[in-house]
């Protein structure tokens, strides 16, 4: 019976606007791209990662940050790829990837504060666990215009990340690059992706897409 189940926006199957009004959310992403937030951006940013998953060769993710998580709204890599994350849909957490610690850095304060107090999971011996350590990588992260994830999630993957700026400035996405291979010349992997987020970011821009959420 209806009575025994979970109300749709208590299973993220709804998004609620200040008005009171519902629509389509990010957990339906895999079985309808309605998502307000995720179309449009997914819908201008695509070519700009195809570019760039062309030109490298690299797997090629980008992904927003919903709460205390990022969520993943689109991805280009090969399909012969072992590893198949990040799904489309998927949430993953904020700590470990390139593209998390990317979109943790430009979060609001209150935000980044309860990701470090409720713990750091280890997924690797390199994955950041220590909290004053994190805050200082933040710091660097926010300075610097992008971050490194040197085989945080797992023992392979090496994540090159830049933040998506909306029409306002505020950071609304975060495109990453992630290797699995060595030998693959960092500085210019960060430019390519750096120049990716700038692209993305200016047809934002000319689109007029909104703010990031706090």
């Amino acid at each position: 019976m209806l009575s025994h189940r979970r109300a749709p926006h208590r299973l993220g199957a709804l998004e609620r606007d200040a008005e009171g009004r519902y629509s389509i959310g990010l957990r339906l992403w895999e079985i309808a791209s309605f998502a307000p937030r995720s179309v449009g951006l997914q819908r201008l940013a695509r070519p700009y990662m195809q570019d760039l998953y062309e030109t490298t060769g690299y797997a090629c993710h980008l992904a927003i940050r919903e709460g205390l998580e990022l969520v993943s709204i689109e991805r280009f890599q090969s399909p012969r790829r072992r590893v198949r994350r990040p799904l489309v849909g998927s949430r993953y957490p904020l700590h470990a990837t390139a593209i998390g610690l990317v979109l943790l850095a430009h979060a609001p304060a209150e935000v980044q504060d309860e990701v470090l107090e409720r713990g750091l999971e280890p997924f690797t011996t390199r994955t950041y666990t220590d909290v004053e350590t994190l805050r200082r990588v933040l710091v660097d992260v926010e300075r610097a215009g992008y971050a490194v994830s040197d085989r945080q999630v797992d023992e392979v993957h090496v994540g090159f990340a830049a933040p998506v700026r909306g029409a306002d400035g505020s950071v609304v996405a975060a495109v990453s690059l992630a290797l699995d291979e060595q030998g693959a010349d960092p500085k210019n992997l960060i430019h390519l992706v750096r120049l990716t987020a700038t692209s993305i970011g200016r047809a934002l821009a000319s689109s007029g897409f909104g703010r990031a959420e706090s």
